[in-house]
């Protein structure tokens, strides 16, 4: 049988397709037309470049949930200003950077939510709404930026702020949405909006979320979610990628500006919880890590590495071998060895390549691959 998605070969009666994660369909159902299909992903390349949009998306989201933080706390501060009976500044000016900086936050917090949907949660019917859902937000922004440059046209030095602000605005609202078009249309062989009415965007809106509201999450797998699933329906396992390399994670992060780095932790959690899934436990996924990272300063990234390391190491007796490094030394690589030149991090990076790809091996040799 064919996935219908993506069109690669797989096992008759698999349920989801190792490629690109869709859900097959059973039964009399009729495939999907044309439109629906995304001849742009192929088998397992498809899959990797669905991680660009999901890595993409979820660094904006961060960024903007940064905005949206910042917006929170600028109203903060206008109220403890007001509190404070500093009457020498006009109690409406102040209001109104209130009102300012809570649209801020509010369309910070919108774009990091559409994003993170983006990212996660986008699905063949959702997929052209959230798009017009971050346009809305990004043009929230900008109307914001653009008002709040009027107000200051009396002063040239607050006016230059203003215009800055909203320029940097501007960027980021096409980086962001244009990024998100370009993604879909030139990586995955999408036709985002093409032949679409105001009618259709609101059905598929209506349509879109609804799904999403009651889905329980088959509809929109992860690729690790996907390994998993196969497991536990099919009782079968997947083949463990077993050549991870140090030098290419280093080049492919630096040619990708950073974005592989995220997919490769990515891929690390995902095969760890299922090289390892008979401890009961759960390394945390790329979300987890870049949000968590984020609100603690990089504390999280830290006990990430931690804990993969440690489970690396418990669950080696399990496939008959044994790893002298566990977390405790990744982590003091990280944090010790960061001062020897900064090679330190690579060193322990290597450490969780090496052990991952020793498991792989043998979880490959165990199920036969």
């Amino acid at each position: 049988m064919k996935c219908w998605k993506c069109g690669a070969e797989l096992p008759e009666g698999q349920r989801f397709c190792g490629g690109c994660g869709a859900e097959q369909r059973t039964g009399q159902e009729t495939p999907p037309p044309a439109g629906e299909e995304n001849p742009g992903s192929m088998g397992q390349a498809g899959a990797n470049r669905e991680i660009v949009l999901k890595v993409f998306a979820a660094v904006c989201a961060m960024v903007y949930g940064g905005k949206a933080l910042r917006g929170v706390f600028s109203v903060l501060a206008n109220l403890v200003w007001i509190l404070g009976d500093h009457y020498y500044f006009s109690i409406l000016s102040v209001l109104r950077w209130i009102l300012f900086a809570a649209v801020l936050a509010l369309a910070g917090v919108w774009m990091c939510a559409v994003l993170l949907m983006t990212a996660f949660k986008r699905t063949e019917k959702n997929a052209d709404p959230l798009l017009v859902s971050l346009g809305g937000g990004a043009a929230v922004i900008l109307a914001e930026r653009l008002l709040e440059a009027v107000f200051q046209i009396g002063s040239s030095y607050a006016f230059g702020q203003a215009i800055a602000a909203f320029a940097l605005s501007l960027l980021g609202a096409v980086v962001t949405v244009g990024g998100v078009y370009a993604i879909r249309r030139f990586l995955l062989g999408e036709e985002p909006l093409a032949g679409k009415n105001a009618e259709d965007i609101r059905r598929e809106f209506a349509e879109g979320f609804a799904e999403l509201r009651s889905s329980s999450g088959t509809s929109a797998r992860t690729d690790r979610n996907v390994r998993e699933a196969q497991a536990a329906y099919e009782g079968g396992a997947v083949r463990m990628k077993t050549d991870r390399s140090l030098v290419a994670y280093i080049l492919l992060s630096i040619i990708t500006c950073g974005i592989y780095s995220y997919y490769f932790l990515y891929a690390m959690a995902r095969d760890a919880n299922v090289i390892c899934s008979a401890d009961g436990k759960k390394t945390g996924g790329l979300l987890a890590f870049i949000l968590l990272s984020f609100i603690t300063c990089g504390f999280y990234a830290l006990y990430w590495y931690y804990a993969l390391g440690n489970r690396l190491a418990e669950n080696a007796p399990r496939y008959g071998m044994s790893f002298q490094e566990n977390g405790t030394t990744v982590l003091l690589w990280y944090l010790v060895g960061a001062l020897a030149c900064g090679i330190g991090p690579f060193v322990a990076m290597h450490i969780l390549i090496k052990n991952m790809n020793s498991l792989s091996v043998a979880y490959n040799m165990k199920h036969g691959f």
